[in-house]
């Protein structure tokens, strides 16, 4: 069975994330890993979430000039240090008036990857040079122009609105679990090993419980009381295959409920439910089998 790619991994765990609409989503290097198309894929993906009137803050190293150009600001940091924030279209322009003014060094690289020019100016600067980059970033527009925007904000009570309270979960209780149980319905059918297996085991252990107590006579009813509590033994024993399962679901149930994509209740329902085909099918096969051998 084919698995997904890194690239539809990514945008899965997106996808994941935005299913409550959240006001703020935060990126972690979501094109770490992934080549340049695929890279390009996932960022367009998250772009298109801000049409929706979504903030989307995203850390992100060397991203190539069509990624860079999908970012509407840039904040620069350089040993913990603000060097830049603002329009990420105007960067270029204020790195080579700083350049400029400070006499730093930098080749002709305008037909390359804006970024790394940005990069390279900054990562060749030694500490006093990053003193000055930083001192010229207080001192410009963009700061200024922002701390005024923030006291104007502070001042008018920041400009709050009352947004409408959402509920905990996108979808009820009842749709929760009948997404949930169609989903592990078909990771448990495209797992036939397992099922298969559970059939093999049920008719062996029947036919080899029949052998032990074949064709008992109904006056033998200690005989037919040992056969009962064996087989109650082993169907208990035989349902608890499906506690590996649970643990290989646990880190996906921990992601999924942490983003309030489903209740705990709607994941536990969904498990059981999806459990019980397999569950009646090898007490099916294991009780037929018994039956008709032991004479019960």
């Amino acid at each position: 069975n084919r698995g997904i790619s890194g690239g539809e991994m990514k945008r899965l765990s997106i996808a994941v994330e935005i299913l409550n609409l959240p006001s703020l989503i935060c990126c972690d290097e979501p094109t770490s890993g992934l080549d340049s198309a695929t890279a390009l894929k996932v960022m367009k993906t998250i772009k298109n979430l801000s049409n929706l009137n979504l903030t989307i803050v995203i850390t992100i190293h060397q991203p190539s000039p069509e990624i860079f150009d999908l970012f509407d600001k840039l904040l620069l940091l350089s040993e913990g240090k603000v060097v830049y924030f603002g329009p990420s279209k105007l960067a270029s322009e204020y790195f080579s008036r700083l350049a400029k003014q400070l006499n730093l060094f930098v080749e002709d690289k305008s037909d390359e990857n804006v970024a790394d020019n940005i990069m390279s100016l900054i990562s060749q600067s030694k500490m006093d040079s990053l003193n000055e980059i930083v001192r010229f970033y207080v001192d410009s527009e963009n700061h200024l122009n922002l701390i005024g925007r923030v006291r104007e904000m502070v001042e008018n009570g920041g400009n709050s609105q009352n947004l409408p309270l959402k509920t905990k979960f996108s979808r009820n209780v009842i749709k929760q679990s009948f997404i949930l149980t169609e989903r592990h319905l078909l990771k448990n059918l495209k797992n036939r090993r397992v099922w298969l297996t559970g059939i093999a085991r049920n008719a062996f252990i029947g036919a080899f419980y029949g052998t032990l107590w074949f064709q008992l006579g109904p006056s033998r009813l200690f005989e037919r009381f040992s056969l009962l509590f064996f087989c109650l033994v082993f169907i208990m024993l035989g349902n608890q295959q499906a506690i590996p399962g649970a643990f290989e679901d646990r880190l996906m149930f921990y992601r999924e409920k942490g983003a309030n994509v489903y209740s705990t209740f709607a994941h536990w329902f969904a498990w059981l439910v999806s459990s019980l085909p397999s569950t009646v099918i090898n007490t099916i096969v294991f009780s037929c089998i018994l039956y008709y051998m032991t004479g019960l």
